[in-house]
């Protein structure tokens, strides 16, 4: 935590704040930091407008981080044999991983075209949190109702 408060310290321009942020408790704990703006990008992929396949929004949903394996650099997936297998060739210190789940199809294969077992699920650790399907704006709700 201290570290993010020399970075807003340090600079005189907004600091935006990523990263496992799900909920209006990790806005508000991103403002107590000083963060001015949020990035949020895993929680709405389990949005009603998102065109991530319906069985894989369902995964997310369903799964939790004990399910995530590190896949590549800051690259994260839900288990699958496939990923499982790219797990262990990036925990064994091949650094090619990530251009082989681009091989592979990416996330088109698991979260666009709903073959959970033939691709990627590209998450971060917040996946804990995600527990429901609401629309965009019923999220943009929550995570700013202190702003309203």
């Amino acid at each position: 935590m201290e570290n993010e408060l020399r970075i807003v310290d340090a600079v005189s321009v907004p600091v935006l704040a990523a990263g496992g942020i799900t909920d209006v408790r990790g806005v508000r704990a991103a403002r107590a930091l000083g963060a001015e703006g949020f990035y949020i990008g895993s929680r709405f992929i389990v949005t009603k407008e998102n065109r991530t396949a319906e069985n894989a929004k369902v995964k997310i949903i369903s799964s939790t981080v004990e399910d995530m394996v590190l896949v590549a650099p800051q690259q994260r997936s839900i288990r699958n044999a496939k990923m499982d297998e790219l797990a262990k060739r990036f925990a064994d210190g091949d650094h090619d991983t990530f251009a082989k789940t681009r091989k592979m199809g990416g996330t088109r294969t698991a979260m666009l075209e709903g073959k959970l077992e033939d691709g990627e699920i590209s998450i971060n650790t917040g996946i804990d949190l995600i527990q429901d399907q609401p629309s965009v704006a019923e999220l943009v709700q929550r995570l700013m109702q202190d702003y309203q």
